[in-house]
C-alpha cells in the first residue's frame, strides 16, 4: 500500500466542478488499498497558494504525487512541480491530463518523472507499482517504467523517450469506471451550503466526438467514441443522490443525444424510477444530432430542463471557417423542437478567431440577437487556441502562449477571479492572434452584452434584479480592494481576503439566490421546476 496524493492547481476559471479525471484515478487506486487524498484547488471559497499546497504535501508525506495538467493551469503546475522536486527529489511525480496529449515533452522537461500521454485508466495500477521504491534513483525508475505503454519521460542522461502509443490499451467499456468517491477530495473547501451539491452532480458519460470542428480539441485528443450505458448512468445518478444529496445532474458530454437508443433508454429508465420527480437534468448536444419532436418531449418528461446547443456562429462565412456548417433552417428547427417541448435552450457564440473582423463579429451579434427570443441564454466565449487544434497548429506565434506570464499576472488575486466572469475574458488580454483593436472592442461589446442580456432575462422584476446585483457589487468592491492589496503584498492579500471571499459566496448563494428564486416564482416565472429540484439547487448553478 502506498500513500498517493493527487493535485489539480487552479487556472483561469471560476467554475468549481471537481476534477473528474483525478476522481476516477483516485477512486481506482483507493480500491486497491492505497491511501489516497486529492487536493483540488478550484473552489469558489478558497484558493491555496503554492506555499500552502507545499505545506499540504509535507503534512501528507506521499509516496507518489500525481498532477492533473490542463492548458490553463500548466504554468502554475510546472512551477509547483519544480518546487516539489527541489524539496523532495525522492518522491516520484506523475503528470496527466488532456494537455499531455500534445505537450508531454513539455511536462517531462519540467521535472515530471513520468507523463501519461493518453487515458490513464488501463495503466495506472502498473504505473504506480513501477514508480515505487526507487528512492530518487532516476535510472532505476526509468528502467521500471519503460515497458509501460503510453508514457513519456526523460532518462537519467536527460534524453527524452516516449513509448509506442499504438500499444497502449484504450478503455472501450466505460462502464468499468468506478463511481467517483468524492470523500477523497478536499470537500470542505467546496461544500458549504446545499446549493454546492451541484458541483458533485456532473457526469461525463461519453468520450470522443464525430464532428471535425477545427477550433475544438475533443475529436483530436480523445479519439473514438465511447459511451456509458443507460444502466450505468441511472445507477450513478442514484449513487450521487444517496451519498451526497445531489438533485441536479449535468452531463458533460459534447453530444448527449448522439446515440438515439441510449437517449431513449436513459429517459425511459429515469421515468420508470420516478427520478424525474426528484432530479432535474441538463446537457449539451449538437444540432447535427437531429433531435426529433418525440425525443425532445421525452427529454422534457424525464426532467431535462436545459439543453445547450453548440451553434457557435450564424453567419455563412463564420460557419464555413470553423468547419461547422449547419444550414439556418436546421438550427431554427432544432431550437423550435426543443422549445416546443418546454425545454430551455442555451447557445454559444464563439468569437476571437484569427480571421475575425469588427464587421463580422457585429454581424454575428445581430444574427444571434434575432434568435435570442427563442433562447434562454446566449453565452459568448472567446476562442482558446488549444494544443492539438487546427488553429494552434497553423499559427507558430501561439507556441506555448499559455505559459506567457502576462496570462497569469495577478491571477491568484480575488480581482482576477472576478474578472473572468464579470469584466471580460482573460484571453483577450493576451490577444494571441494579434487582432486589431477595433475587433477586440467589438468582441468585448458582445461579451458584456450577453452578460447583461442574460441578467435581464433571468431577473424579470425589480426585486430579482436588486437581489442579483448585491453580490455582484460586493464582488467588484472586494475585487478592487484585493487587487490594490496584492500590489502591496500578495501574502497580505491572501490573509485579508480569504474569509471575505467565503462570505461573498455564502451571501451570493444562500441569500441572493434564495431571494431571486422567491421573487421569480412569485411572479409565476418557472425557471426550474421547484418540485423536481428542491427549489434552490439548480438556480444556484446558474447564478453561483
Amino acid at each position: 500500500m502506498a500513500r498517493i496524493m493527487l493535485i489539480r492547481d487552479f487556472g483561469p476559471s471560476n467554475i468549481p466542478y471537481l476534477a473528474q479525471a483525478l476522481g476516477i484515478i483516485g477512486t481506482m487506486l483507493s480500491e486497491k488499498s492505497h491511501e489516497v487524498t486529492i487536493l483540488d484547488n478550484n473552489s469558489n471559497y478558497i484558493r491555496y497558494s503554492t506555499q500552502q499546497i507545499i505545506k499540504k504535501v509535507d503534512e501528507f508525506a506521499p509516496d507518489v504525487l500525481g498532477f492533473n495538467i490542463n492548458t490553463f493551469n500548466a504554468r502554475k503546475t510546472y512551477q509547483l512541480i519544480d518546487l516539489v522536486k527541489k524539496k523532495w527529489p525522492h518522491i516520484p511525480v506523475l503528470a496527466g491530463g488532456i494537455h499531455m496529449k500534445y505537450c508531454h515533452k513539455e511536462a517531462a522537461e519540467h521535472q515530471a518523472d513520468v507523463v501519461v500521454v493518453n487515458e490513464a485508466e488501463c495503466i495506472i495500477h502498473d504505473l504506480v507499482n513501477a514508480v515505487l521504491g526507487h528512492n530518487g534513483n532516476k535510472a532505476s525508475l526509468v528502467n521500471s517504467v519503460k515497458s509501460i505503454p503510453g508514457v513519456s519521460y526523460l532518462d537519467e542522461n536527460g534524453a527524452y523517450h516516449i513509448g509506442p502509443q499504438e500499444t497502449q490499451p484504450v478503455l472501450m467499456n466505460l462502464d468499468e469506471i468506478p463511481f467517483i468517491n468524492y470523500d477523497l477530495f478536499n470537500l470542505n473547501d467546496f461544500i458549504k451550503i446545499k446549493n454546492d451539491s451541484i458541483y458533485l452532480g456532473f457526469i461525463v458519460s461519453q468520450r470522443g466526438c464525430p464532428y471535425p470542428c477545427n477550433f475544438c480539441s475533443e475529436s483530436y485528443l480523445i479519439g473514438n467514441i465511447r459511451e456509458n450505458s443507460a444502466d450505468y448512468i441511472i445507477d450513478y445518478i442514484n449513487y450521487l443522490n444517496r451519498k451526497y444529496g445531489v438533485t441536479v445532474v449535468g452531463f458533460g458530454d459534447n453530444n448527449f443525444t448522439l446515440s438515439k437508443k441510449r437517449t431513449t433508454d436513459v429517459c425511459r429508465r429515469i421515468m420508470e424510477g420516478n427520478l424525474n420527480k426528484k432530479f432535474s437534468f441538463y446537457c449539451q448536444t449538437n444540432v447535427k444530432t437531429n433531435v426529433t419532436v418525440d425525443q425532445a418531449n421525452m427529454l422534457k418528461k424525464a426532467g431535462f430542463e436545459y439543453v445547450s446547443l453548440g451553434i457557435e456562429r450564424l453567419t455563412e462565412d463564420g460557419k464555413k471557417l470553423i468547419n461547422k456548417y449547419i444550414p439556418d433552417d436546421k438550427i431554427q428547427e432544432a431550437i423550435k423542437t426543443l422549445r416546443g417541448s418546454g425545454i430551455n435552450v442555451n447557445s454559444n457564440l464563439l468569437v476571437g478567431f484569427p480571421w475575425d473582423t469588427k464587421e463580422l463579429v457585429l454581424e454575428e451579434q445581430r444574427l444571434f440577437d434575432q434568435a435570442a427570443p427563442s433562447l434562454a441564454q446566449i453565452q459568448s466565449h472567446v476562442i482558446v487556441p488549444m494544443p492539438g487544434t487546427e488553429y494552434y497548429g497553423n499559427y507558430p506565434v501561439l507556441k506555448e502562449w499559455y505559459l506567457d506570464e502576462s496570462f497569469f499576472k495577478a491571477y491568484d488575486t480575488y480581482f482576477s477571479q472576478v474578472l473572468v466572469v464579470y469584466l471580460g475574458p482573460d484571453i483577450l488580454k493576451l490577444n494571441p492572434f494579434n487582432l486589431p483593436r477595433e475587433t477586440i472592442n467589438a468582441i468585448k461589446k458582445i461579451y458584456y452584452g450577453s452578460l447583461i442580456k442574460t441578467y435581464l432575462k433571468r431577473t424579470k422584476n425589480f426585486k430579482g434584479r436588486i437581489f442579483f446585483l448585491i453580490p455582484q457589487l460586493l464582488d467588484l468592491t472586494l475585487a478592487a480592494l484585493s487587487f490594490t492589496t496584492y500590489k502591496i503584498s500578495s501574502k497580505l492579500e491572501s490573509v485579508l481576503f480569504t474569509r471575505l471571499k467565503q462570505l461573498r459566496f455564502l451571501l451570493g448563494t444562500k441569500f441572493a439566490v434564495k431571494k431571486i428564486v422567491e421573487a421569480e416564482w412569485d411572479d409565476g416565472i418557472n425557471l426550474i421546476s421547484p418540485e423536481s429540484t428542491g427549489g434552490q439547487a439548480s438556480i444556484g448553478s446558474d447564478f453561483h
